[in-house]
């Protein structure tokens, strides 16, 4: 869809409180929405106030959907063209949706700062707005009011833009003030995460700003002009931000990945919308369960072919928890292919093509054990390991018994509580690997296949594998 314009479909407003990437955002929105866009940049105080401004220039300008951006967003290349085609199989009684961006202070995806208005829908909207004038999240409570009124809004799983980046560190001191008072459930995760990352200027401005507004005891606005934010001003202003290419949100989203992956994921992200909407549809133990039986037929290297970061980087992580390496190219063995809302495809060795619908179906451990032994008598298999000696590892010692299937020996996986079945030997994976080093291994355990599949491939990475679960 590249070369696309959507001016005569989408106006733009940029909702300013005077950031440092104003211009930035501003400019990579009028890329996105093409010639004669009708764009307006509003700073008015408080944000309520910005609000309902940006909702009247919606209405006045006419286009069929109005789209309003807080400034500190920066867009991702081709983020209008998914926005509106995602929009387009929706209902006319959506009154608006909204995509996720990259939060450098949250360090993952989260909806913020960025939503698609149908313009028919912004006159009752409008009518709203006073009502929500001294809410702490006005643009919230004005969504909601108007799904109560049978005008819903739609959370979409589409990566759309970077949140807080370049940002001047008094800016952040203020924001994360806020912080301190909007998401107080989120503070026992975000301190860590920040002090991790104290060394850098825009988390020190951030961790002060925390500490600032946990302690204030008055109201707090979402006005940057209010008294309390007086004390940002110590930090001294970085100097303005040069014009931004296109690709500009695409190389820093990339350098803040690999700067993510070198802390750690006990380190962030503080909080992802994608990994607990993966979590709390089913999705993510639907992906392990179908990551164990590719496991089962060879997968040790994929490449993944989509260009949706929020999906890819749900997958990446997910698939890196296995010990899967992931390549750049297309030219890994396997690869697979992602078709919303919830299709997985996978692209074997030798141009085989199979999908899997990425939904919650669990297993009982009776069940998943009964499912391995029907696949290994397929497979021909007649002796293995077992890695896992707690009481997944011996229903399937029991249940393989009974078709003739010898364990060789069980691997432990956890040396101070596993002591394996009576009358079997119990072995660490190096050893047990080294002493038995043609036999399968099948990993027993609902719950730390992961983990195990992470440790026996960096040991073994040719090993054939099969999967509980």
């Amino acid at each position: 869809m590249s070369g696309v314009t959507w001016a005569n479909q989408v106006s733009g407003v940029v909702r300013s409180a005077g950031e440092r990437t104003h211009a930035a955002c501003a400019q990579l929105l009028t890329q996105q929405l093409g010639a004669g866009a009708a764009l307006t940049t509003i700073q008015q105080r408080p944000f309520a106030a910005t609000l309902a401004a940006g909702l009247r220039h919606g209405l006045a300008a006419g286009r069929p959907w109005s789209l309003q951006l807080d400034a500190d967003v920066l867009l991702l290349p081709g983020a209008l063209n998914r926005l509106m085609a995602a929009a387009a199989q929706l209902g006319p009684e959506v009154a608006a949706v909204q995509g996720l961006v990259f939060d450098r202070l949250f360090g993952g995806w989260r909806p913020a700062g960025l939503h698609l208005y149908r313009t028919a829908h912004l006159p009752q909207a409008l009518r709203l707005c006073p009502a929500v004038a001294t809410e702490i999240r006005p643009e919230t409570q004005l969504l909601q009011r108007l799904a109560e009124q049978g005008q819903p809004w739609v959370q979409l799983e589409l990566g759309c833009g970077l949140h807080d980046f370049e940002q001047q560190p008094h800016d952040l001191f203020r924001k994360s003030f806020v912080h301190a008072w909007k998401h107080v459930e989120l503070l026992p995760a975000l301190l860590p995460y920040w002090r991790a990352r104290r060394t850098e200027r825009e988390f020190a401005a951030a961790l002060a700003g925390l500490a600032a507004g946990i302690a204030h005891t008055g109201s707090v606005q979402l006005d940057s002009g209010a008294a309390e934010f007086a004390v940002a001003a110590q930090w001294p202003p970085l100097p303005p931000l040069p014009p931004p290419t296109a690709e500009l949100p695409t190389q820093l989203l990339a350098a803040e990945t690999e700067r993510l992956a070198q802390l750690g994921y006990r380190q962030a992200p503080v909080w992802d919308w994608a990994e607990n909407e993966w979590a709390r549809s089913g999705r993510q133990h639907a992906l392990d369960q179908l990551v164990g039986r590719l496991l089962e037929r060879g997968l040790r290297r994929c490449s993944l072919l989509l260009e949706e970061p929020v999906v890819a980087g749900q997958l990446g992580r997910q698939l890196t928890a296995w010990g899967i390496a992931l390549s750049t190219t297309e030219e890994a063995p396997h690869r697979l292919r992602w078709h919303p809302p919830a299709t997985l495809e996978w692209l074997a060795p030798g141009g085989q093509r199979e999908q899997w619908q990425l939904s919650d179906h669990r297993l009982s451990a009776e069940l998943a054990i009964a499912q391995l032994v029907l696949r290994l008598q397929r497979a021909g298999v007649r002796r293995l390991l077992i890695y896992g000696a707690g009481e997944v590892g011996a229903g399937l010692q029991q249940a393989l018994s009974g078709v003739g299937i010898t364990v060789a020996a069980f691997i432990e996986s956890n040396p101070q509580g596993d002591h394996g079945p009576a009358g079997t030997a119990l072995l660490n994976p190096a050893s047990a690997l080294a002493r038995h080093p043609s036999l399968p291994v099948a990993l027993a355990s609902l719950g730390s296949a992961p983990q195990l599949a992470r440790r026996l491939l960096a040991l073994a990475p040719e090993r054939p594998l099969w999967v509980v679960g």
